[in-house]
């Protein structure tokens, strides 16, 4: 089969495909249970419509893949790729599948920032904190902790987001951050209201 925009009967199947290995899909997932604003979605389904694989396409240019580990027509994911507006700009996801999506792009990429996953087995998981540290408070934060976050947030950004410092703009990071604080279940830690952690 050949990958095609995907429909709102597909949501099911690319969920099916996407949940077993959840904590590898998260940017994917959770854009697609928000209602993937401003993204399209493309599959690549067996004739039975299971999906094989399938990629998120932002308007900012961003793929997110999550490809099977079964052999890839490279020409159709290719020319799936050529076709893409606004071209791909950046892709984010786990290794094997962001490497099968390079070297099916008509350049090959400039820069790569490597990331690893950390995770706990589901019976090894214990409280990284004592019940009650002295002195430390957490609790949900909202759009109004923006300007308290701001800062620490633009040094996470700096170190571990923004490829070019020079390119990095205060005003897109404050909006981006108001956006995250209201649409997702951000936490913060603070002692005497200074934030230590989010």
């Amino acid at each position: 089969m050949s990958w095609r925009l995907a429909a709102r009967r597909d949501l099911a199947p690319i969920l099916e495909f996407l949940l077993p290995d959840e904590a590898l899909f998260v940017p994917f997932t959770a854009r697609l249970r928000a209602g993937a604003r401003g993204c399209e979605t493309y599959v690549n389904a067996d004739s039975a419509g299971g999906v094989r694989d399938c990629v998120l396409h932002t308007s900012g240019g961003l793929l997110l893949p999550a490809l099977s580990a079964a052999d890839h027509d490279a020409g159709e994911l290719s020319a799936l790729l050529s076709e893409l507006r606004p071209p791909v700009h950046s892709i984010m996801g786990v290794g094997r599948c962001v490497q099968i999506v390079e070297a099916s792009l008509p350049l090959p990429p400039t820069t790569r920032g490597e990331y690893f996953l950390m995770t706990l087995e589901k019976d090894t998981r214990h409280p990284v904190l004592r019940p009650d540290p002295p002195g430390l408070r957490v609790r949900k934060a909202d759009p109004y902790d923006a300007d308290l976050l701001f800062p620490m947030q633009k040094c996470y950004e700096l170190e571990e987001v923004v490829i070019t410092p020079a390119h990095f703009n205060d005003g897109q990071c404050l909006k981006s951050l108001r956006i995250a604080l209201r649409e997702q279940l951000v936490y913060v830690a603070e002692a005497k209201g200074t934030p230590l952690s989010k």
